[in-house]
């Protein structure tokens, strides 16, 4: 029997076999393999021969595992970080008075009101006796061997001390009074740990919130309003040209008039004002329409282009009679004029504000607001009361004469510059600024 043959007859042996298999009689299980060993310890050849395998690499071998190091750190979390899994005051100081309630109940204590008090207030002072211990060991340590805080200790101008229950508290000049011993002489609690921010944060809000800049409510109650930046200007704001060629427009009102007189009194209808601003020059135009209409509106239009000029651009936000003005002016509703032509022979566009966005005719709403207070004043007289359709126009035409002699630029205090420039200048070139005769008396 050849080594190759007798290599592969051990391959179909198998000793472990003979325990999961039936035997004849005792004598074979004497004689077989699950007793005396496998067939290759007991073969012909030598040991060394038999028992030399091949190597095999570990890198092509998968039963061979790599080795492994692992290495076990041990971290000692303090009992002080588990607070912070708490957000408020009264859910720290609940979780330990249930643990505290529960271990004092297995001992046999009896619950009741007067019981519950006092598992509170034990409670409290276990967690501001466990912050102070893990903040201030050192200092602790001083204080039980009987030794003084070091002066460089940030404690040490407190005048710290320790009392019965092992607390550190402010010593103050207090001890006379009748005063609760917490008043007299407070617990110190590090300003840097969690406990001290929540039990800021529980006073904070027992007051409503009064107080502290870092409070979300706080911040939403008293904070600073905050101003978005402003756009660039439009190119019609910063281009240079002849008055009223970029202009913006709006109406404002209205006011109560006498119409007619009857036999009982007089008439009464409203006015409205529609204000005319140029963009570059500042200088403003006003008509007063009688009514909220599209009609009434285009009348103004071609009233304020005949005396100014024609216009190159129109802004305006996007009330409906300036919608319905632009209809009617696509659609030559107006007495049938070609205005649609003229529109475009002239090259006048009318550009619309978007919709909620009144800041956008900033140029044109701070001259209504001025307008606004100058004809106040003017229907403070008694006799404005009764307005007249005729007197409200002219103290239109007032009102702007004044808006317009307002200053543009800044003073100067130079004396030998006594002008100041205005709209009304750059739009009449007159100067209409009131200067009193000098005399001889007067230098």
């Amino acid at each position: 029997m050849s080594r190759t043959e007798w290599l592969s007859s051990t391959d179909a042996q198998n000793p472990a076999d003979i325990g999961t298999r039936c035997l004849t009689s005792v004598e074979e299980l004497a004689e077989s393999d699950w007793l005396r060993g496998p067939l290759l310890l007991r073969s012909p050849y030598s040991k060394e021969e038999v028992l030399t395998f091949p190597l095999v690499s570990p890198e092509e071998d998968d039963n061979v595992r790599p080795e492994v190091k692992v290495k076990k750190t041990e971290i000692n979390t303090p009992f002080v970080a588990r607070f912070e899994n708490f957000s408020t005051w009264k859910s720290l100081v609940r979780a330990v008075y249930n643990l505290k309630k529960i271990c004092r109940l297995k001992r046999g204590a009896a619950d009741s009101a007067a019981f519950d008090v006092e598992v509170m207030q034990e409670a409290e002072h276990f967690i501001l006796q466990e912050v102070q211990a893990f903040f201030y060991k050192e200092e602790i340590r001083s204080l039980k061997d009987g030794k003084p805080v070091p002066p460089s200790n940030c404690i040490v101008t407190l005048n710290p001390f320790m009392d019965k229950r092992g607390t550190v508290r402010v010593c103050g000049r207090l001890n006379q009074s009748n005063l609760p011993v917490d008043e007299k002489k407070p617990i110190i609690i590090p300003g840097k740990s969690h406990v001290a921010r929540i039990l800021v944060s529980h006073f904070h809000s027992k007051v409503y919130h009064q107080g502290i800049n870092k409070c979300v409510t706080c911040r939403k109650l008293r904070g600073k309003l905050e101003h978005q930046r402003m756009s660039d200007l439009p190119a019609d704001r910063l281009t240079p040209g002849p008055p009223f060629s970029a202009v913006g427009v709006d109406v404002f009102g209205p006011w109560t008039v006498a119409a007619r007189k009857t036999r009982g009194g007089l008439s009464h209808n409203k006015r409205w004002a529609v204000l005319f601003t140029c963009l570059t020059s500042r200088v403003i135009h006003i008509e007063v329409i009688e009514e909220m209409s599209s009609s009434s509106f285009i009348n103004a239009l071609r009233r304020f282009v005949s005396l100014r000029g024609p216009v190159k651009e129109m802004r305006s936000d996007r009330e409906t009679n300036f919608l319905g003005a632009l209809d009617a002016i696509q659609a030559d509703a107006v007495y049938k004029l070609p205005i649609r032509d003229y529109l475009r022979n002239n090259r006048i566009t009318w550009t619309f504000n978007p919709p909620h966005a009144s800041h956008r005719g900033g140029s044109w709403e701070r001259m209504i607001g001025i307008s606004r207070k100058i004809l106040d004043a003017m229907l403070l007289n008694p006799n404005a009361k009764q307005l007249s359709h005729e007197v409200l126009c002219t103290f239109m035409c007032e009102v702007y004469a004044i808006v317009n002699s307002r200053p543009i630029c800044l003073l100067s205090c130079d004396p030998d510059s006594p002008y100041v420039i205005r709209p009304s200048m750059l739009f009449t070139q007159k100067d209409f600024t009131d200067i009193p005769p000098q005399t001889c008396g007067d230098i």
